[in-house]
């Protein structure tokens, strides 16, 4: 009877002890799953049945530099897809077994691409980092971390003041629409794209983030596709200090030649080539970073505007220059003119007879005896030059005579004599002097710059901001 009961003992065991092992051993359950007879990774699940559903959810760890040049943006994700495969149903375990990635190329796999992408990378420090789960409904879960470039159309009209709207986009590359599905796992009112609450952009801010299933159409069949909208707002504060606030400095330091004499030619010549210049390096510099597209940005109109100003400025003092220098030429001519009328002339006209003769006059001819000089001390009379001319035809002699002084010529009659007339005074100029207009332009100039550069400001600020 002993011996009985010890056979049916031995007997049972060895019977349970294959189902035993078999149950503790997942390497024992994944052979059985994978095997060639249960399990062919070129088919799809559902093989000629209803489509796969795939669901998609996305973290973002972080977001990269977006770059306007280029187009494109960075970002680091963790993608996890999920979607259900009945030949990986099991039994033997209640809880779902996380695999070794290495695996995955005996398993089927959507063929999941990103639409945008411009490159992308897999991150194998200090594992590949792959995570593979499967539930004992077949359910499986399957995240990784990508490192992705993808282009982003961008609308620069506004630049930078701009509202940008960059895509991720998800879709199938061989599976139809009737054999895979894909749509975002929005279930119970979670978020599908979740982001880090480190997340910070150097140059953008993130208003919102939405989700959208999608459709595209090609010469080889109808595939699905989900997409991820990213609303970003440009900071300005960036710009105002790299760019507004240096160019307003360029501008107002051009004005400085303004005040600067008109005859200091070379400092204003200076000034104005080193702010023209310094506005064209600037430019050149902000135009580097931007795309080479066919329409003007906000930011184009601004450079040229202040471009325009320093140039002005320039220019502005040539015109100034050229004004002065004709001063000099009106004040040549004014002399040459004057310089050749002739010396003025006193006439004296006496009788013939006269007395008294006390300074020598061997101009006169011997035989002339009409006129008496007298050297006279007598601050009364003026150094004039006189010039003698003698008519004997007539009882009268006019004379002029070059002398230090005249005195009064005395007649035996009492005769009326002509006194020397006042000397003339200046010549007249031109009623404003060219040096004048010069004066005037710079202090004009002096108001209208800044305000047409105030009221420039205030247009440009206002319609963008109202924008912004």
């Amino acid at each position: 009877m002993s011996r009985d009961l010890h056979a049916t003992a031995c007997l049972l065991v060895l019977t349970l002890l294959p189902l035993v092992s078999t149950a503790t051993s997942p390497t024992a359950l994944l052979d059985k799953l994978l095997s060639k007879d249960n399990y062919d990774p070129r088919i799809r699940p559902n093989f000629k049945g209803p489509s796969v559903n795939v669901t998609l959810d996305v973290f973002i760890n972080s977001f990269g530099s977006i770059q306007a040049s280029t187009m494109d943006y960075k970002v680091n994700i963790f993608l996890r897809q999920r979607w259900n495969d009945p030949r990986l149903q099991f039994k033997e375990y209640n809880e779902s077994l996380s695999i070794d990635p290495s695996i995955l190329n005996r398993i089927w796999m959507p063929d999941l691409f990103f639409a945008n992408e411009k490159g992308a990378q897999f991150h194998q420090v200090t594992t590949k980092n792959r995570l593979f789960r499967v539930s004992p409904t077949g359910d499986i879960l399957y995240s990784l971390r990508l490192t992705l470039r993808l282009a982003c159309p961008m609308q620069l009209q506004r630049f930078p003041m701009d509202h940008q709207i960059c895509i991720m986009q998800l879709e199938s590359f061989g599976y139809t629409t009737r054999d895979l599905q894909f749509k975002w796992n929005d279930e119970e009112g979670s978020d599908p794209v979740q982001t880090s609450d480190d997340v910070e952009l150097p140059q953008f801010e993130i208003e919102k983030t939405e989700t959208a299933s999608c459709l595209k159409v090609y010469s080889t069949g109808l595939y699905t596709c989900v997409e991820a909208r990213f609303y970003l707002k440009r900071q300005l504060s960036y710009f105002m200090m790299q760019t507004y606030t240096p160019t307003i400095l360029i501008v107002v330091l051009s004005w400085v030649s303004f005040w600067i004499n008109m005859d200091a030619a070379p400092a204003r010549t200076g000034l104005g080539i080193t702010t023209v210049l310094t506005m064209t390096t600037k430019s050149t510099g902000v135009s580097a970073d931007l795309p080479k597209v066919s329409y003007v940005k906000a930011i184009d109109i601004w450079m040229a505007v202040c471009m325009m100003f320093v140039f002005a400025a320039l220019l502005e003092f040539a015109a100034v220059n050229f004004t002065a220098r004709l001063q000099k030429v009106e004040v040549e001519k004014w002399g040459r003119k004057f310089s050749r009328k002739k010396q003025p002339q006193v006439q004296v006209r006496v009788q013939k007879r006269c007395i008294g003769i006390q300074k020598n006059i061997d101009d006169v001819p011997p035989n002339y005896t009409g006129l008496i000089l007298v050297d006279s001390q007598d601050p009364r009379w003026e150094q004039v030059p006189v010039k003698m001319e003698t008519n004997a035809n007539e009882n009268e002699t006019s004379f002029t005579y070059k002398t230090m002084g005249v005195a009064p010529l005395i007649a035996e009659r009492e005769e009326e004599v002509k006194a020397p007339p006042p000397k003339p005074a200046a010549p007249p100029g031109p009623p404003e002097t060219f040096r004048d207009k010069a004066e005037k332009i710079d202090a004009v100039s002096r108001i209208v710059f800044p305000m047409i550069f105030l009221l420039f400001n205030i247009g440009y600020w206002s319609s963008l901001l109202a924008m912004f």
